[in-house]
């Protein structure tokens, strides 16, 4: 575990070093290289206030189910901006008996990937407690709350945002028009290729949280 959190402080150092060398218009990469540095930083922090079997165990729980297995630091943040008073709340280890609700979503992220969808992907949240879902203001049935769900974003193989977000959508609900009534494909877009994905039912949102501000009952193909 040490290892992966040592190359994913060095790949944030990477980007963050390019990033200063770019251009006005590539600031938002610049501010998303330093938060991830600092979350790395507080991720550190909060392993030591918890127990490390339990870590370990739950990061193993995963490993043997997924090709690309999520680290430890990946199944725990929520990398959401998030207001100051529910920073508190940026890692969570989800209770032992909801470790198991989270495989099925990851699965259906994993199998997007391998079918070239597309190329790589960064978890962006899982679990959320009561108290951190209050605080953030998060739908009083949320599924992060009994971790069936994961907040991803699309990438390229520069592990960069698509130039074109409209297509990345449309590929999405391409796929849960065709094959989401039997993954049970909740799909949640949130614009800028963030998404969100549950198997807890068949249904879609956009932004506003609503059904109707889905990109995918919009399209016609």
């Amino acid at each position: 575990m040490k290892f992966k959190i040592i190359n994913l402080i060095a790949l944030s150092s990477l980007s963050l070093v390019a990033c200063e060398k770019a251009s006005v218009p590539q600031q938002a990469e610049t501010d998303t290289a330093k938060n991830e540095l600092k979350y790395l930083k507080e991720f550190e922090t909060w392993k030591k206030t918890q127990n490390a079997e339990k870590l370990k165990q739950y990061e193993s729980f995963f490993a043997n189910k997924l090709k690309k297995a999520p680290t430890l630091y990946e199944l725990t943040v929520n990398s959401h901006p998030l207001k100051k008073e529910c920073e508190q709340y940026r890692f969570a280890l989800p209770p032992e008996k909801h470790w198991k609700n989270l495989l099925p979503a990851l699965q259906l992220i994993e199998k997007l990937n391998d079918s070239g969808l597309y190329a790589n992907f960064k978890i962006v949240s899982v679990y959320r407690s009561q108290e951190a879902n209050t605080c953030v203001k998060g739908a009083k049935a949320s599924k992060h709350l009994m971790n069936y769900a994961v907040d991803f974003q699309t990438l390229d193989e520069n592990f960069k945002h698509y130039p074109n977000h409209a297509e990345m959508d449309e590929k999405l609900c391409r796929f849960w028009r065709k094959e989401g009534k039997q993954h049970r494909l909740g799909l949640g877009l949130y614009g800028k290729q963030r998404y969100h994905i549950d198997t807890q039912g068949y249904r879609t949102w956009g932004v506003g949280f609503r059904s109707v501000s889905s990109p995918c009952l919009k399209s016609k193909s």
